[in-house]
């Protein structure tokens, strides 16, 4: 399961927001063949961001997206659903694939808890 947080300035349209989302749940199910069922995404909206000690507006700022799941994922899959998310996420917002930063965060068995019960 997945777990997807984007860190972002708004959006210039709310649907942006909504096609980006579904275009990371299809992308990260695709690489893991899992399929979209059990991912999870937010879209959490940055008020302010600076680059350094530059403030950033909308166009060319740089989100920050974070991917947190177990760790069985082979490094083709991991690198797959990084790939899939970064072009969601440039897509969405209308930036540069090289203003977006994408990382994978792998969780240890017994340090989740979710769905009612501790995940192996």
């Amino acid at each position: 399961m997945p777990v997807v947080q984007i860190n972002a300035l708004r959006p210039p349209e709310p649907e942006q927001r909504d096609i980006g989302l579904s275009a990371i749940v299809d992308g990260i199910g695709s690489a893991l063949g899992t399929g979209p069922s059990g991912i999870w995404v937010q879209w959490v909206t940055v008020d302010a961001m600076h680059t350094g000690s530059r403030p950033r507006a909308f166009l060319g700022h740089c989100p920050v997206v974070t991917i947190r799941a177990k760790t069985r994922r082979t490094p083709d899959q991991v690198g797959a659903a990084l790939q899939s998310t970064a072009t969601a996420v440039a897509a969405a917002l209308d930036l540069s694939l090289a203003d977006v930063w994408v990382h994978w965060q792998a969780l240890a068995p017994s340090t989740v808890f979710a769905g009612g019960a501790l995940q192996e």
